[in-house]
């Protein structure tokens, strides 16, 4: 039987699909899709994913870095131990009273050198302190060199000024007796010395010293220094350390000695005796006993 036999007992839009079923006509019929065997995909648990490798990166470096800090404080804490302790060793405590045992046994005596101090037959056998320290680059040193004096400058005011003596290590650690400025004594402050060397705390440092620690060395000119017996001693400054002539006077206006100063070294000096006579202080092998030269 054709589609065209049963048009009049078939509906035609059924007999319309019948006939598209069975003559091609391009068009595929539909299908329904079955269900699928394989489980469905769930979204992602993100509580539960590996953490991306960045994170891994940045807490790698964060160890690192306070590691590091720690290290860094460390060493810093150990060498400030250190350092304090080697400066405390460096202190020259024992070169001060020599200097003073030297000048209450040569009561005439002004200058005193490094030999007449350390050595085999001196007050100090020899000096051995730690960091290679030495002390003899300020010698020689003048009388009363410790104590604190009273100082008139150039324009006519008066100021108090002590000198001191340094040990300086060879790593650059300097230790001082007294302190520079005694009690008013700066950590901070940019100090120099007469003997030219410039240091800030216990280090030895190449900048210009502190205007406020200069006790009045930065005025060009004669100072004069009175000393407790009366005595005077007159020294030219220049550039903020003795640098010229040197005159020492008794306390009733008679010489008593008189020396050259280099850029804060002295390079000549010598002892006026009561008779008029110059006994040289600087001499190898010294002049013995200067009160008795100058008696």
């Amino acid at each position: 039987m054709s589609c065209p036999d049963v048009l009049g007992s078939v509906p035609k839009f059924a007999l319309a699909g019948k006939c598209l079923g069975r003559h091609k006509t391009g068009i595929r019929p539909l299908r329904t899709m079955e269900p699928s065997s394989e489980p469905p995909l769930l979204p992602r648990d993100k509580s539960r994913a590996a953490p991306p490798r960045w994170g891994l990166r940045v807490a790698v470096a964060l160890g690192l870095l306070v590691a590091g800090t720690l290290g860094y404080c460390a060493y810093h804490a150990f060498k400030e131990v250190r350092e304090v302790s080697i400066v405390k060793s460096l202190l020259p405590r024992q070169p001060a009273g020599a200097l003073d045992q030297f000048f209450v046994d040569n009561e005439d005596r002004i200058f005193v050198r490094y030999d007449e101090i350390v050595g085999p037959d001196d007050y100090i056998k020899a000096y051995n302190a730690p960091d290679d320290a030495d002390i003899s680059f300020q010698f020689p040193l003048r009388r009363y060199w410790c104590e604190t004096l009273k100082v008139r400058l150039p324009d006519g005011t008066t100021v108090l000024r002590n000198e001191v003596i340094a040990s300086r290590g060879r790593s650059g650690l300097i230790a001082t007796y007294p302190l520079p400025e005694d009690d008013k004594y700066v950590p901070h402050r940019v100090y120099r010395l007469d003997s030219g060397v410039t240091l800030r705390d216990r280090y030895v440092v190449n900048l210009p010293p502190d205007p406020a620690g200069r006790q009045g060395r930065d005025q060009d000119g004669v100072h004069v220094y009175q000393l407790p017996d009366g005595r005077r001693f007159e020294i030219t400054y220049h550039g903020g350390v003795p640098d010229g002539p040197f005159h020492a006077y008794y306390a009733d206006g008679k010489p008593w000695g008189e020396a050259t100063y280099r850029q804060g070294r002295v390079v000549a000096a010598s002892i006026i005796t009561r008779d008029g006579r110059k006994l040289d202080e600087l001499a190898s092998g010294g002049q013995g006993n200067g009160g008795a030269a100058g008696r």
